[in-house]
This record gives C-alpha cells, sequence and structure tokens, in this order.
C-alpha cells in the first residue's frame, strides 16, 4: 500500500470540514515521510500508526466541538441541495411527460383541414365498419388496440341504434405534446338520426391514428 492511498482511507472517516482535512493529509504524509527517512519502512509505519478506521476514529475523537459542529452544517447544506436537485429532476421529468396543449398549427406540422378530412375519413370506416381499413391508417400501437371486438362494444354503449347518419357538427382543434412527441387532437359532434356521439381522435405527425374515442 503506497502512503498516499493509506492517508486517503483514513482522511475519508475524518468528519471534519476540507480545510481540517488537507491539514491533516499533510500532516499525516509529512510524519510517514519523515519516519522513513529515520529508518523505518512504510509497513512498519503503518502497522505502528493502525488501521485507516482506528486512526480516524482516533482523529474524530479529539475533534474540537466547533469543528465537529461545522462539519455538520456542512453536511446537512449539502443533503438539503442535493434534495433539491432530487425534486428540480424529479419535477421536470413528470412535466416532461404531462401532455401540454397548444392551438392547431403551433408546430406548422398540422393544419385543422387536414386533421378533419383524416378524422371525417376515419369516423365513415367505423360507422361502416370498415375496421379492418381503420387499422390500416392507424400506428403500430393503435392496431393492436381497436380489434373489433372492442370498437363494437365502443358502439353499443352510446346506443343500440344510431340510425343513420346525419351531419358533422363543430369540432375543436389542440395540438399535443407529449414526451416530445407532437400529436393533433380533435373532438368531432356527428348527428345520427336517433343519438349524437362525441368522436375523439389523436394524429401523429404521420397522420397516423393514436387515439379514438366516442361517446
Amino acid at each position: 500500500m503506497e502512503a498516499k492511498s493509506y492517508v486517503n482511507r483514513i482522511i475519508r472517516r475524518v468528519k471534519c470540514t476540507g480545510k481540517r482535512r488537507g491539514e491533516l493529509k499533510r500532516q499525516l504524509l509529512s510524519d510517514i515521510a519523515f519516519r522513513q527517512e529515520d529508518g523505518e519502512s512504510l509497513e512498519q509505519v503503518i502497522k505502528a500508526m493502525g488501521a485507516p478506521r482506528e486512526v480516524a476514529r482516533e482523529f474524530n475523537q479529539n475533534l474540537s466541538p466547533r469543528e465537529k459542529k461545522r462539519f455538520i452544517l456542512k453536511w446537512v447544506l449539502i443533503s438539503c441541495v442535493s434534495f433539491l436537485l432530487l425534486v428540480t429532476i424529479c419535477c421536470g421529468i413528470f412535466l416532461w411527460m404531462l401532455p401540454k396543449g397548444y392551438p392547431m398549427g403551433y408546430s406548422g406540422t398540422f393544419s385543422q383541414e387536414q386533421v378533419r378530412e383524416s378524422s371525417e375519413h376515419v369516423i365513415r370506416l367505423f360507422e361502416e365498419g370498415n375496421y379492418e381499413d381503420m387499422r390500416e391508417l392507424s400506428s403500430e400501437k393503435m392496431k393492436e388496440i381497436i380489434t373489433n371486438e372492442v370498437l363494437e362494444r365502443a358502439r353499443e354503449q352510446v346506443s343500440g341504434d344510431w340510425g343513420a347518419f346525419q351531419s358533422f357538427g363543430n369540432a375543436y382543434f389542440q395540438e399535443v405534446v407529449q414526451q416530445g412527441q407532437e400529436m393533433a387532437l380533435i373532438q368531432l359532434n356527428v348527428s345520427y338520426e336517433h343519438t349524437s356521439v362525441t368522436y375523439t381522435m389523436m394524429f401523429d405527425q404521420e397522420m397516423k391514428l393514436t387515439g379514438f374515442y366516442i361517446r
């Protein structure tokens, strides 16, 4: 073991401020060098001084109350700063994961006309029961979700008898950014002979369907 390595193992365990640690380190290295010049080998010096843990314990017992207090205050401050940093990072991740809404056209990626045209096309396919073509217009993840059974159940939960299509109504548009992904959202009201349905759809940047909800 080298003298510096031995001394560093001691210093890491001494509970004092950085300035005091520097002084102790210089003192220990000087003492070891002096004893080596006096004829002792490094192994003999280390054996005489004792294990790093024991040497550090002796130093800690001899520290002044003021030095101990300064050490405690230092670590309290470090702990507080570390905690605040952790909170800041966690908040940043949480906010990054939350969806953020912007007016349609904010990113320059989507337009109301394009989104409305795509949504009306999806609705027509849904009305016809053409679920296979709906899936062809969807993202890979969405394809796994909108099975025939899921879509039929969604239709029945709104009403057992919709009647014939009457007209498209008002639409609400928004861009949504979540986890760095830009998406277009539309809520479109549609009137049927026996009921009214609100469709909510989301599209990714390639205008693939990523969300489809009805009520």
